[in-house]
């Protein structure tokens, strides 16, 4: 009971603007309705795209501007795949070390 009290206390120090930095495991990509998040950095690459989505759907929420970061290894190839896709089905400007991570992963595929 106190891990909880102790969670929702921190949540709400960031919501309210008195911690502008939150550091947080994969219970923080669902169920938070945080406005203003400016920027959400992924230290370990998420388990899919959609958990990529929900993690980088902290920042820029209802107009607002943001950026996501996520930090990937030659490890994370497959799910760069999907990443890769969620890039393009949303239209953004897909870096091209992405690009080449995901390629990485068919060429992996194909060696096995």
């Amino acid at each position: 009971m106190v891990a909880i009290r102790r969670r929702d206390w921190v949540i709400n120090e960031f919501k309210h603007g008195n911690q502008p930095l939150l550091v947080a495991t994969d219970v923080a990509q669902r169920g938070l309705d945080i406005k203003e998040v400016r920027c959400v950095i992924n230290f370990d690459c998420p388990a899919s795209g959609e958990a990529y989505v929900h993690r980088i759907g902290r920042s820029g929420r209802a107009g607002a501007h943001g950026s996501a970061h996520t930090l990937l290894t030659r490890d994370d190839a497959r799910i760069a795949v999907e990443i890769l896709s969620v890039f393009k089905r949303a239209q953004q400007n897909v870096p091209p070390e992405l690009v080449s991570l995901a390629e990485s992963a068919g060429s992996a595929c194909k060696h096995r």
